[in-house]
């Protein structure tokens, strides 16, 4: 029996490290947790006995399910099945309740919904139901089981990252999930590498409206800067160190909103990453802040690899509608000053904006032509609930008829919402996939010692001798 069962939905058999940080709270005080992933390809039939195998091995005292806006719709049946097969009472946490609370909490199969930050939140709620405790004035969760609604205000944000636990990368069964995601990009050794994903830190400096980050802040009612903490440099060490001994990954990816933030945590970082760790990485950065010598410190750590977000080449759009108020020259800049010191850069876009028009899509592509990025993605714009871009597209007539399914952007039909029609939008991916073909050369140009993948490290240097190491060179 375990005292929680967490589902969670996704496309890509990654882990979550929310939930590996909720189990870790949890295990540390001595409550037992299972997990199960559902792969919502999969068909109705085959996810059905899926839940029905955990649900009864498991015998859950709760379930948590961990629910993205994305995938809300398309988890109405599971959370049917969940409630048929089980007295469990359900939870849903994640970005779906903290954006749209009223939505969620009404489903009829859901009993409690948390909000915001839940490792504490959590544990109250399973020490309670285990002790027989009331369940309906726990701060960050919201509950009908009384028959009325009742909504808990929100706890402060977390202050100090470093009395979380290390994550339980275990419950995830961490190193098949290395073997299912590969980086390709280090020259030398050919490629591709078994990569382990993490993040040192919480919270956003910027306030973009097509994403989740301004929502949750609006949630709390705080500004930016209580969002954004990092675990002490001597910790985030430790959470690496282990992924490092226990799984042995070749790359390392840090996907915190933007690690260049603080500069003297950087510094810091840089000095004790090659010697604690030494492999490669590769981290996010907005490009308004990855500026001056915050690439050189990077390059010293070991960084191969800097993804930056363009999202739409247009400036006036950007500041407009996107809140991203920097101008396309800094943009350039910024590119430029990771290619000068060594690393490799990747460029995020978005296609199918709200009010978006084709020449200024045109103006995406014409940008990253100039940048020329080593690796060049895009994305088809998807409305997240509850954010100030989807408010807008909402008023203004443009969801009718929504499709969330086109997430990644493939070039299959036209955009999510009312806009560019759909043979200009397929005119525009050819482009994209042109300018996408001469990139690829360019890279193949700069890195002629792999045609494939990007610059080598130095030779005899301790993160390529490290490397080796692991793989048995």
């Amino acid at each position: 029996m375990s005292d929680v069962l967490f589902i969670f939905p996704t496309d890509n058999a990654e882990y979550h490290l929310g939930i590996a940080t909720l189990s870790a709270v949890l295990k540390r005080e001595g409550f037992s947790v299972a997990l199960l992933m559902i792969d919502f390809r999969h068909d109705q039939e085959t996810i059905d006995a899926e839940l029905l195998a955990k649900v009864q091995t498991e015998k859950p005292s709760l379930i948590a399910v961990s629910a993205m806006s994305f995938y809300w719709t398309m988890m109405d049946p599971w959370l049917h099945r969940m409630k048929g097969l089980s007295d469990a009472p359900i939870i849903v946490g994640g970005w779906q309740p903290t954006l749209a609370p009223d939505e969620t909490i009404q489903h009829a199969c859901v009993d409690y919904i948390c909000l915001g930050e839940g490792e504490f939140a959590m544990l109250e709620l399973v020490q309670s139901l285990k002790t027989g405790n009331d369940t309906t004035q726990i701060e960050n969760i919201w509950t009908t089981t009384t028959g009325e609604l009742k909504k808990n205000k929100l706890r402060s944000p977390i202050p100090d990252l470093d009395v979380l636990p290390t994550p339980d990368y275990d419950l995830f069964e961490f190193a098949d999930v290395m073997k299912r995601h590969q980086m390709r990009v280090l020259g030398e050794l050919g490629g591709p590498f078994q990569t382990a994903s993490h993040m040192v830190g919480r919270g956003c400096a910027y306030q973009c409206t097509y994403c989740c980050n301004h929502a949750f802040q609006q949630a709390y009612g705080l500004s930016a800067k209580p969002f954004i903490r990092r675990r002490s440099v001597p910790v985030a060490m430790k959470d690496l160190e282990e992924i490092v001994t226990r799984y042995k990954p070749e790359w390392l990816e840090l996907w915190d909103e933007d690690l260049t933030l603080d500069r003297q945590w950087l510094q810091n970082f840089s000095v004790e990453y090659p010697r604690s760790i030494g492999l490669p990485f590769s981290i996010c950065a907005h490009p308004h802040n990855a500026q001056g010598d915050k690439f050189e410190i990077l390059a010293k750590a070991g960084c191969r690899l800097v993804m930056m977000g363009i999202e739409c080449g247009n400036e006036e759009y950007r500041k407009t509608y996107l809140r991203r108020n920097i101008s396309n020259q800094k943009i350039r800049n910024a590119f430029a000053l990771a290619r000068e010191n060594g690393i490799m850069t990747l460029s995020f876009n978005m296609f199918g904006l709200p009010f978006e028009t084709a020449d200024q899509i045109r103006e995406t592509l014409s940008l990253n032509e100039q940048i020329e990025p080593d690796y060049f993605l895009i994305f088809v714009y998807n409305p997240l609930t509850g954010t100030k871009l989807a408010t807008q597209a909402k008023d203004a007539g443009l969801l009718e008829g929504i499709k969330l399914s086109n997430y990644g952007y493939s070039g299959s039909g036209g955009g999510n919402i009312k806009g560019v029609d759909d043979d200009t939008f397929q005119q525009l991916h050819t482009e994209a996939i042109a300018l996408q073909q001469r990139l690829d050369e360019l890279r193949k140009q700069r890195y002629p010692e792999n045609m494939n993948w990007g610059p080598s490290l130095p030779p005899g240097s301790e993160q390529l001798s490290q490397i080796q190491s692991l793989l048995g060179n």
